[in-house]
């Protein structure tokens, strides 16, 4: 898992920080796509780590990109500023989910299936 390209999302309305880093932790980039940009992105990218803060649409973005084949790690945002170097921008914290991804001792959050999600709002 941690010798592949990880892609770090930060999650958004409608634009999303993306910051890809191969697995000696080199960024390839780190930009700002949209909604539409983001599924052509996961579905085209190689096998990748897709990383991202937990929050309400980790779940969604999770089963979309486990579906591409990817491997998901979710992270808490507590875990993850721990890592931010500089002002919390989108760019910045999209270089940390990154960083914090590669680290062995962070552990993802628990992503729920979509059954699970509609069990809790009942």
């Amino acid at each position: 898992m941690l010798n592949c390209n990880v892609i770090a999302i930060d999650l958004a309305k409608n634009l999303f920080q993306v910051c890809k880093t191969q697995s000696n932790g080199k960024v390839i980039y780190n930009k700002t796509i949209s909604r539409a940009k983001l599924k052509e992105l996961l579905i085209k990218e190689q096998q990748s780590l897709v990383a991202m803060e937990s929050c309400g649409g980790t779940h969604y973005w999770a089963q979309f990109a486990k579906q591409a084949g990817h491997q998901i790690k979710a992270i808490n945002a507590r875990q993850v500023k721990a890592f931010r170097q500089g002002q919390k921008t989108d760019a910045n914290d999209a270089l940390a989910i990154s960083v914090a991804a590669r680290q062995p001792h962070i552990k993802g959050s628990r992503l729920l299936s979509v059954q699970e999600q509609c069990l809790q709002g009942i």
